[in-house]
């Protein structure tokens, strides 16, 4: 047995310890990564070949047990290593972890990656520890009817006074406009929208803030699946109901109908992280380390 055998050996022993759920962990389970712009992160979990398996949350597990975690998520990747990957186009890149960083800060790269065969660094590239049947989803532009319109404007502005309670007193005179939303339908699913408000917010009349959002699904029936408001720099609270969420790569898992999609997940104080959703129920499946 070499030397990486027996560290992975390790960590698997240790995770039979430390955590029950993922006593299976170190079976035949594929783990996830992405890039973008060339940085590579790890999502935090397994594909089982039926679900999404994410493991215990920090709020919820030991410094030790979650590190153990991460590590057995990280040994499912070899420096020296290629993974089929996906792009937001739906065409296959070649990545190779050229090296591992398990404890990268938050902002740098867990992975050093590269893509053999790309004449340029992809945007955003979704791959796996081994062979997986994914299937990238088509997303086509779609339009708003007035009447739902109208709906997302006022759920949105419901959202905006609630984000305005986790504000500083002298920071609540403020206001906001939406520019022209980004509308899609996804391919399986033409009944949901997914729908995306950039927005401008002026703070006590001085120059507009154009780092804000607001997110919707919309089901077949046109009810909100999900509404978010995001700002990358709101306030340092707990439980913030603020999160930045746009998608970039919509897929599908073997033969499963659930349709996913991986983007950002970023909370309201430079909490910079990105998630896998279930699309048709809002659900964050996996984040990111």
């Amino acid at each position: 047995m070499n030397s990486k055998s027996l560290v992975f050996g390790r960590i698997c022993s240790a995770l039979l310890l430390l955590t029950v759920p993922y006593m299976a962990a170190c079976q035949s389970r594929v783990a996830f990564g992405f890039a973008v712009d060339g940085s590579g992160h790890a999502l935090l979990g397994f594909h089982d070949g039926s679900r999404f398996l994410p493991v215990q949350p920090w709020s919820e597990a030991t410094r030790d047990a979650y590190n153990a975690q991460v590590d057995s998520v990280l040994a499912a990747f070899r420096p020296g290593g290629t993974y089929d990957g996906y792009d937001e186009l739906g065409r296959r890149v070649q990545v190779r972890v050229d090296s591992i960083d398990p404890r990268a800060e938050q902002y740098e790269s867990v992975f050093d990656l590269r893509f053999p065969g790309s004449k340029e660094t992809p945007h955003v590239v979704l791959f796996t520890s081994a062979p997986l049947n994914i299937k990238v989803l088509k997303a086509t532009t779609a339009l708003l009817s007035p009447a739902l319109d109208s709906v997302l404007r006022a759920r949105g502005q419901e959202m905006w006074v609630k984000a305005l309670k986790e504000l500083a007193p002298e920071d609540t005179d403020a206001r906001y406009a939406l520019d022209a939303p980004t509308v899609e339908r996804v391919e399986g699913v033409p009944g949901f929208l997914v729908v995306y408000f950039p927005l401008q917010i002026t703070w006590n009349h001085k120059r507009p803030d154009d780092r804000a959002s607001m997110f919707f699904i919309v089901d077949s029936l046109n009810q909100i699946v999900l509404s978010r408001f995001g700002h990358p720099e709101w306030a340092p609270v707990e439980e913030s109901t603020v999160l930045t969420i746009r998608p970039s790569i919509f897929f599908r898992v073997e033969e499963s109908p659930d349709i996913f999609f991986l983007g950002t997940h970023e909370g309201g104080w430079e909490d910079l992280r990105w998630a896998i959703y279930e699309l048709r129920t809002g659900a964050v499946v996996l984040t990111s380390y």
